[in-house]
């Protein structure tokens, strides 16, 4: 197959690109103190001089919390449940500086009253340790030495965008970075195998256990680097048990993901930066194996059904003094997938171009931006988007006033197949969206402190189908301003808050207008906070349909003892609106949460500092 042989050879160039990349950044880096002594004798063997300075030789600190909610509302149904429960514990043991967190979080609610029920609670935390532990007790630990860190238990990890990128494993993981130099690698499981339920009124999706394993390894510096990243992964086809017949289901799967990251500065200004991803997915590993195959057999079985997607972005910038230039493509193939990423924002091809730069020792800084953005491009969907997107921002800053305005225009012209005589459609539409805000501070002779905040946006979108002139408009318009008064001496702390918006929507316009106060203070030498806050809103349409909304909290905070303390919150929201009943709705917060440091054996010079 042609996209074999053009694979074999991205695959081999990008396995030959970091060993002919190491070869040209010795020129870059300052190896002279490395050559004097060996890289050996530099990294290796210092590894444990002074271990026993490094760190208490054992701590012990952590924290418990319960979180108590109450919930009723009146003149219609309620949307939350009545009472809910959570406690949530967490504990770090430290050995030297070997951490070892652990963290659990319960959960239970009471459906029937909107107060607590202690027997309720307990059988709900007893059936949910017994039943669930699995789903909501994670455990890990990241202890780090030097240059070498060990991940165990729950555990994420990050290789690059387009292979491994932040996803959680339950597993053991290292990473070593002696120097630039860089190496990683991990094994553990994905996903956990979850079997259908057919005692459910409506059966689970059951769920394949999948393991994954992979290594990075490179070199790494301000100036330049070279990183490539290998990600296999695939669903045990034991782990659960699926009858043939139902072809809903789903099948295991395998994958193989290769990437390349490249980043270069020349001449200290200008920056080069590329990474490259490759996946190999195979949505059915049940699937017989292909008669030839572009990866080796170790690494990955090529089937009949493999889909291989790239994905590339690369961008070059300049770095002056005072401003930044650059451009950057972004390309995505339409089923790029790999199972070390949650998600992929792929089909679509982008082509950007920015600017930025300060005037008058920094005081206004300036960011433009241009580009266009396209899917569809293997042609396999219905329709085809394409958008013109700029952007300009200029922000002003100076002593204690500052002020920006921003404003962006998104232009989508979106082409529909109609029929298979490849009739179509084109749909333009248009987002425009502006704002300006301004922010000033002083303090008046007192050492008072005032604040000021005024601002708006608005934001208007157009579906242009045929003609300007008859099509639909949507458009928001927010305003807002802000004044906060502190006193510095009594602790009072005093908000007054007015904001307007407009909303014309399908040849509606309804308008808001609201005005709110707020006012707080500190009690016993700041150990204790209370605070209250009031909003009161009007809407109003053109059909004459008004309506109000009251949204009232009060908030109480109290340090209880050293490492103790509660927190209380009672909300109040009332709706009303003509020709139907009032709404009201109550909700109280309390929790309760402890802290504890535990340090049996100080080292005498931070005694010593203690005392003095």
């Amino acid at each position: 197959m042609k996209y074999q042989k053009d694979l074999r050879f991205l695959i081999s160039l990008l396995l030959l690109i970091p060993f002919a990349a190491f070869g040209q950044l010795e020129s870059v880096e300052d190896l002279e103190a490395v050559s004097k002594k060996g890289f050996f004798k530099t990294h290796f063997s210092n590894m444990f001089k002074d271990f026993k300075d490094f760190g208490d030789p054992f701590t012990l600190g952590g924290g418990v919390g319960l979180n108590l909610r109450s919930y009723s509302a009146n003149g219609g149904d309620p949307r939350q449940d009545p009472f809910f429960y959570s406690l949530n514990t967490n504990l770090n043991v430290r050995i030297y500086k070997l951490n070892l967190p652990f963290s659990l979080l319960i959960t239970a609610r009471n459906q029937d009253s909107s107060y607590p029920n202690l027997g309720e609670l307990a059988d709900a935390f007893r059936d949910n340790i017994r039943n669930q532990r699995d789903r909501f007790v994670r455990i890990g630990m990241s202890p780090r030495y030097k240059w070498a860190t060990l991940h165990l238990g729950h555990r994420a990890m990050n290789f690059s965008r387009f292979t491994l990128a932040n996803l959680n494993f339950y597993g053991v993981g290292a990473e070593l970075e002696p120097g630039n130099l860089r190496l990683a690698a991990m094994y553990g499981r994905l996903a956990q195998a979850e079997p259908i339920d057919l005692s459910l009124n409506t059966p689970n999706l059951p769920v394949y256990q999948r393991v994954g394993w992979g290594v990075k390894f490179g070199y790494e510096s301000e100036q330049a680097g070279v990183l490539f990243s290998l990600f296999e992964s695939h669903d045990d086809v034991n782990s659960i048990g699926i009858p043939n017949s139902d072809a809903a289901l789903p099948l295991p799967e395998e994958n193989l993901a290769l990437g390349l990251n490249l980043h270069q500065l020349f001449f200290e200004k200008f920056r080069f930066r590329m990474e490259l991803g490759i996946s190999a997915l195979s949505p059915n590993a049940l699937d017989e194996a292909a008669a030839s195959s572009a990866f080796p057999e170790f690494l990955f079985t090529e089937r009949n059904t493999t889909e291989v997607n790239t994905a590339l972005d690369v961008s070059f910038d300049y770095e002056g003094e005072n401003y930044t230039a650059g451009v950057q493509l972004l390309r995505v193939d339409p089923n790029y997938r790999t199972h070390g990423a949650y998600f992929f924002n792929n089909d679509i091809v982008d082509l950007l171009g920015n600017l930025g730069f300060g005037l008058l020792d920094g005081m206004i800084n300036v960011n433009l931006s241009a580009g266009a953005q396209s899917n569809n491009l293997e042609l396999l969907r219905p329709s085809t988007t394409r958008r013109f997107v700029y952007n300009a921002g200029v922000a002003l800053s100076k002593n204690a006033f500052s002020a920006s305005a921003d404003y962006s225009n998104n232009t989508t012209d979106v082409g529909y197949v109609l029929n298979q005589g490849l009739d179509s459609l084109n749909a333009v539409f248009i987002s425009e969206n502006a704002g300006v805000n301004f922010s000033y501070s002083l303090s008046d002779g007192n050492s008072n402190q005032h604040a000021f905040s005024l601002g708006g946006n608005i934001q208007q979108v157009t579906d242009d189908i045929e003609d300007p002139l008859q099509s639909a408009e949507t458009r928001l318009l927010v305003g807002q301003f802000v004044y906060n008064y502190m006193l510095t001496e009594s602790k009072w702390r005093f908000a007054f808050r007015a904001n307007y918006n407009q909303n014309e929507l399908a040849q509606m316009q309804i308008d808001r207008y609201g005005v709110g106060f707020g006012v707080a203070k500190s009690l016993l030498e700041n150990k204790m906070q209370i605070g209250l806050d009031f909003n009161h809103f009007w809407n109003t349409n053109e059909l004459d349909q008004n309506g109000t909304n009251i949204n009232s909290q009060l908030r109480w905070s109290y340090q209880l003892a050293e490492g103790l303390s509660a927190n209380m919150n009672w909300g109040l929201l009332r709706t009303t609106k003509d020709n139907t009943p009032d709404f009201s709705e109550l909700t109280g917060n309390l929790g309760i949460q402890y802290n504890f440091n535990y340090n049996p054996k100080k080292k005498k010079e931070e005694q010593e500092q203690s005392n003095n």
